[in-house]
């Protein structure tokens, strides 16, 4: 793993005794690094691009992210009425067979 140390620096070492703070780096980071350096550090200093496109990308991926979040509620809403409703079909056709076997006996 790849940790950066405040002033900047990558480091391939985890020391718990270092008085320097280690911060995990994300894989999109490392791309962003790879792609861009310059950028990736002023971005890791506070600096922000200003972009139009980039506005749009971050509202768009909020919005992707609230639909995704929404599709995996109502999945989980859907399973769980579909497992009462077969549920209520086990205990009907119970209900059914021993009204059956009361008729016939």
């Amino acid at each position: 793993m790849f940790f950066q140390q405040k002033n900047g620096f990558m480091k391939h070492k985890i020391n718990d005794s270092s008085s320097y703070k280690m911060e995990i780096i994300s894989a999109s980071e490392i791309s962003q690094f790879l792609y861009c350096s310059i950028s990736w550090h002023l971005q890791r200093c506070g600096y922000k691009p200003k972009s139009d496109l980039l506005e749009t990308g971050i509202k768009r991926h909020t919005s992707l992210g609230k639909t995704i979040s929404y599709i995996g509620y109502e999945l989980q809403k859907s399973r769980r009425l579909a497992l009462a409703g077969y549920l209520l079909i086990a205990v009907s056709l119970s209900v059914i067979i021993l009204w059956v076997i009361i008729l016939v006996a």
